[in-house]
C-alpha cells in the first residue's frame, strides 16, 4: 500500500483516469451544443445525467472516438432536493424536521392492491420483457490494451519517416483529459472547438483530416466541426448533411474571424499531415487567428454533395519559429513566408455580385454558397480532386486583432485569503513547470507531473474545514431545497410511500419503492441526526474533523478508457477498507480493517445499527399496513457490513447515476454523510418498465451527520441513483456486505475474508444509535472508542 504521497512512475497507469467535464465549462463546436452548456454524454450517460460532453458528430473526435463513451464514477450517493415536507420543533432539531410515531406522509392503498395507479412501459420482447430489470452496473469499461497498443503503433508508423521538430512544444499532455484540465483555453474532452462566453478560445486538430485539410508551420486550413455521422456500415465518420450558419461551431468561428480574436492551436498526434514526428500525444503550437472562413463542398456518404465550411488559421507572430517546423530547415523549405510575400487574388460573382479569392488550382468559383452560381465548375472538373493554390496557402497578413490575453503556460495554483484547498479551481490540473506536461489532480493533497521521466510535485494540503462553514451550507442548502422529493411529472411515474419516525436522537424517515407493477421492491431510509447528536463529544462533527485528520490515502480512479489517451478520471476521490469491492472503476488494492483509522471502525458499527434499524422498521411498515411486496424481494435478516468506500469530495464533484448491484454485494447498502450537503437522486432504468421519462422519482438532501440506507437488491435493478455535492468539502463512508462465495479469485476471496473482520479489540462493541453512544456487546455497558484516552 503506497502512503498519499508517492507519486505514480507510469504514465499510462490504468489507475488515474479522469474527470469527465471541467465542471460545466463551456464546451461548444457539435451543432447540437449551445455554448456554455455541460451536455449529458453518451445515450448511457444521457439518461443519468453524466458530465462527458456529446460531441458524436464533431469533425475531430478521435478516430478511436467510438471507444470514448463512459461514465463519470461509482459509488453510493446522493441528489436533488425541494421544500421541507416536516414540521420543525423544538432546540435539539433546530433546522431538522420533528416527526414522532410512525405517521405515514403519504396516503397508500394498503393490501394486495397497487399503491397508487402505475403504467408499465411496454419493451420490445426482442430486448427484454416489461417486468425484466435493467442489468446492473458492470466494470468501468476500459479499451483493451492490444488494441490501444496496437492504435500507437499504427500512429508511429504513420510518421516515422517524418523528420524530428525543430523544438518541443509549449505545452502537451498524453492524455485529452489533463489538456483539459490543466490549460484555460481549451477544456473540451471530445469536442474540436473549445469556446467560453461564446467566444472560441481554443482548438484542437486530430484525427479526422479532411481531403483537403492543410498544416503548414505557420498556417493551417481544417473543416468546421459538426455534421457528421458513424456510417454503421464502416463505422466511419460520414458527411450526410449540409452545415448551416445558424448552428454550432460555425457562429461562434463567424464571431472570432469579425473580431480577429486569437485561438489557440493544438495538435493531436493522430493527425496525419503533422509536419514532423508528433512529440507527444497532444501538442499546444501557438496563437492563431482566422484569416478566412467559407463554404466549399465535398462528397460525403454515397457521393452525395455536402456543403461544409472551411476555415483558414494563421499563427499570429510570425517573426517566432514554430516548433513542429522540420529541424533544421529555414526560410520556404520549412513554410515560412512574409507578409506581402504571396498574395491571394479576388473575383467578383455576375450573380451575386459578392468577393471570393481565387483559392484553388483549378479556378475561381464563388463562395457565397446562397448564390445559385455558388461552386460551380466546368464540368470536367471532379470536386474531389480540387487543391488549394499556392497563393492562397503561401499568402500572410498582418494580425490586426487583440492581443491573445490567455498565456500558453498557465501560472500554477495557489491558495489566498480564506481558501480551503477543496474549491472547485482545486480540483483541477496544471502545467508542469519543468517539462510542461498537463497533468491532473490524482491525490487529495498534492498534484504530481504526469511524465514519468519528471519528478516535479505540488503540494497544496486541504485545510481543516470549520464546523461553522460547514453547518451554515447544510443549513442554506436546507432553506432553498428542503428534505426531500417526490415528483409527479407524469402519470407514468408511480406514488413512492414514505414514513417518518424517531429513535433516540435520530428521525428515519423511509420511502418504498416499487418495480413497474406497483410492488413493492425495497426501502431508502434516511437517518437525520439532530443538534445534540452532532455537536456532543464524540458526535458527527467530531467523526467528521477525525476523517480530515486521518491521512487517509484518497486517489481519483479511473472511470473508463484506463491506460489510454482519452481515459477520465473520476469527479470524486476514494478508498477501500475491508473486503475488496469493484465498484465499476478499477481499484488496484483495498486496506484491511485492521489496518484502518479508528474513525473508519466506529463508521462501521455506526452504520451496521442503522441498517439493522431501516430493516426492521422497514418489516414493521410491510407488516403494519399489509402491503403488497415482491416475494424474497426484502429480506427481514441484516448482513454485517465488510466493506467499506470512502469518498471525499471537492466543490462541484459528484458521482453519476449509476447502481450497486454488483453480484458479490449483499441486498443492504449504508452511507454516512459528511462535511458538506448533498443531494441524491433516484431514477427507474430505462427498461425497468416503470417510466418512459429520464427523470428522477425521488430526491433527498443528506446533510452533515445524516445516515442513509437502501435495502433489496431489487432497488439496484430497478433504479440508477446519483449524487451531487452542494457544498465545498464531503466524505460519503458506505459499507456493503461482500459476499466471498460470489468471488471467483480464491486468493481474492479468502483476502476479503480476512481483510473485512473488524480487529480485536472492536470484536465486543457496538453502537446503540438510541443512547447514541458505543457500549460493550456481552455487558451493554458504555465503552470508549479503542486507543482514545
Amino acid at each position: 500500500m503506497s502512503s498519499p504521497t508517492e507519486a505514480p512512475v507510469a504514465s499510462y497507469d490504468p489507475l488515474v483516469v479522469d474527470e469527465p467535464i471541467a465542471d460545466n465549462e463551456s464546451i461548444a463546436d457539435d451543432e447540437s451544443i449551445a455554448d456554455d452548456e455541460s451536455v449529458a454524454a453518451y445515450d448511457s450517460d444521457s439518461d443519468y445525467n453524466y458530465d462527458v460532453p456529446n460531441d458524436s458528430d464533431d469533425d475531430s473526435i478521435d478516430d478511436d472516438s467510438a471507444l470514448d463513451v463512459g461514465i463519470e464514477g461509482m459509488g453510493i450517493g446522493d441528489a436533488g432536493m425541494t421544500r421541507p415536507g416536516m414540521k420543525r420543533k423544538r432546540d435539539d432539531e433546530e433546522d431538522d424536521e420533528y416527526i414522532s410515531g410512525a405517521t405515514p406522509l403519504k396516503s397508500h392503498n394498503s393490501g394486495s392492491g397497487r399503491v397508487n395507479r402505475s403504467r408499465v412501459r411496454s419493451v420490445p420482447s426482442s430486448t427484454r420483457s416489461a417486468t425484466t430489470p435493467a442489468a446492473s452496473s458492470a466494470a468501468s469499461p476500459t479499451i483493451p490494451s492490444g488494441f490501444e497498443a496496437a492504435l500507437r503503433k499504427t500512429v508511429a508508423e504513420l510518421h516515422q519517416s517524418k523528420p524530428e521538430p525543430s523544438a518541443e512544444p509549449p505545452v502537451w499532455a498524453d492524455k485529452r483529459a489533463a489538456l483539459a484540465d490543466a490549460v484555460p483555453y481549451y477544456k473540451s474532452h471530445q469536442a474540436s472547438l473549445y469556446t467560453n462566453d461564446r467566444i472560441a478560445l481554443g482548438m484542437l486538430i486530430d484525427g479526422q483530416v479532411g481531403s483537403r485539410d492543410q498544416f503548414h508551420s505557420q498556417m493551417i486550413i481544417t473543416s468546421v466541426g459538426g455534421g457528421r455521422v458513424i456510417d454503421e456500415a464502416t463505422k466511419k465518420m460520414v458527411r450526410v448533411t449540409d452545415q448551416t450558419k445558424n448552428k454550432g461551431a460555425y457562429v461562434f468561428m463567424k464571431e472570432a474571424f469579425e473580431k480577429k480574436l486569437p485561438i489557440v492551436m493544438i495538435a493531436g498526434s493522430r493527425n496525419k499531415l503533422f509536419p514532423v514526428k508528433p512529440p507527444h500525444e497532444y501538442n499546444v503550437l501557438d496563437n492563431f487567428y482566422i484569416t478566412d472562413l467559407w463554404s466549399e463542398v465535398v462528397l460525403g456518404k454515397n457521393n452525395k454533395r455536402v456543403k461544409i465550411f472551411m476555415v483558414r488559421v494563421q499563427k499570429i507572430n510570425l517573426d517566432s519559429r514554430s516548433w513542429w517546423t522540420p529541424k533544421d530547415s529555414i526560410g520556404p523549405d520549412a513554410g515560412e513566408f512574409k507578409v506581402g510575400q504571396y498574395s491571394c487574388p479576388s473575383g467578383t460573382c455576375h450573380a451575386c455580385k459578392e468577393g471570393s479569392k481565387k483559392i484553388y488550382k483549378q479556378g475561381w468559383t464563388c463562395l457565397n454558397e446562397q448564390c445559385a452560381r455558388f461552386f460551380q465548375f466546368p464540368t470536367h472538373i471532379d470536386v474531389s480532386e480540387l487543391e488549394y493554390s499556392e497563393d492562397f496557402i503561401k499568402e500572410r497578413t498582418p494580425f490586426t486583432g487583440p492581443q491573445p490575453t490567455n498565456d500558453l503556460i498557465p501560472a500554477l495554483p495557489c491558495m489566498k485569503g480564506d481558501a480551503s484547498g477543496s474549491e472547485k479551481k482545486f480540483k483541477g490540473g496544471i502545467v508542469c513547470p519543468k517539462c510542461h506536461c498537463c497533468s491532473r489532480r490524482i491525490l487529495w493533497d498534492h498534484w504530481y507531473c504526469e511524465n514519468p521521466k519528471c519528478d516535479f510535485k505540488l503540494t497544496m494540503a486541504v485545510q481543516m474545514i470549520p464546523l461553522e462553514k460547514v453547518m451554515e451550507e447544510n443549513v442554506g442548502v436546507m432553506a432553498k431545497r428542503g428534505t426531500h422529493k417526490f415528483y409527479y411529472g407524469s402519470e407514468d411515474l408511480y406514488e413512492p410511500i414514505c414514513f417518518s419516525y424517531r429513535v433516540g436522537g435520530h428521525i428515519f424517515t423511509t420511502f418504498l419503492l416499487t418495480d413497474d407493477k406497483g410492488r413493492f421492491i425495497g426501502s431508502v431510509t434516511r437517518i437525520r441526526s439532530t443538534k445534540s447528536a452532532r455537536s456532543r463529544p464524540g458526535g458527527y462533527d467530531d467523526i467528521y474533523t477525525d476523517l480530515q485528520n486521518s491521512n487517509i490515502p484518497f486517489k481519483r480512479r479511473g472511470a473508463f478508457n484506463a491506460g489510454c489517451r482519452s481515459e477520465e478520471l473520476t469527479s470524486h476521490w476514494s478508498v477501500n477498507f475491508g473486503a475488496v469491492y469493484k465498484f465499476g472503476v478499477i481499484v488496484e488494492s483495498t486496506i484491511p480493517f485492521s489496518d484502518a483509522p479508528r474513525v473508519i471502525l466506529e463508521v462501521q458499527l455506526r452504520l451496521t445499527w442503522a441498517g439493522k434499524e431501516a430493516i426492521k422498521a422497514t418489516i414493521e411498515l410491510i407488516k403494519d399496513h399489509n402491503l403488497d411486496v415482491v416475494e424474497d424481494a426484502i429480506p427481514t435478516d441484516f448482513k454485517p457490513f465488510n466493506e467499506q468506500l470512502v469518498l471525499g469530495y471537492f466543490e462541484k464533484s459528484r458521482i453519476s447515476a449509476h447502481d450497486d448491484g454488483e453480484k458479490e454485494v449483499g441486498p443492504t447498502v449504508g452511507t454516512l454523510s459528511g462535511g458538506g450537503p448533498s443531494c441524491m437522486k433516484f431514477f427507474p432504468k430505462k427498461r425497468s418498465g416503470i417510466s418512459d421519462e429520464n427523470s428522477p422519482v425521488l430526491s433527498m438532501i443528506l446533510k452533515h451527520g445524516d445516515m442513509m440506507v437502501m435495502h433489496g437488491a431489487l432497488i439496484q435493478k430497478y433504479y440508477n441513483h446519483s449524487v451531487d455535492a452542494l457544498g465545498k468539502h464531503r466524505f460519503a463512508l458506505t459499507c456493503r456486505y461482500i459476499r466471498p462465495e460470489m468471488i471467483q479469485n480464491e486468493q481474492q476471496r479468502k483476502a476479503s475474508v480476512e481483510d473485512g473482520k473488524m480487529p480485536e479489540e472492536w470484536s465486543d462493541i457496538q453502537y446503540n444509535g438510541e443512547r447514541d453512544r458505543l457500549e460493550s456487546i456481552t455487558t451493554g455497558e458504555e465503552v470508549l472508542r479503542p486507543g482514545s484516552t
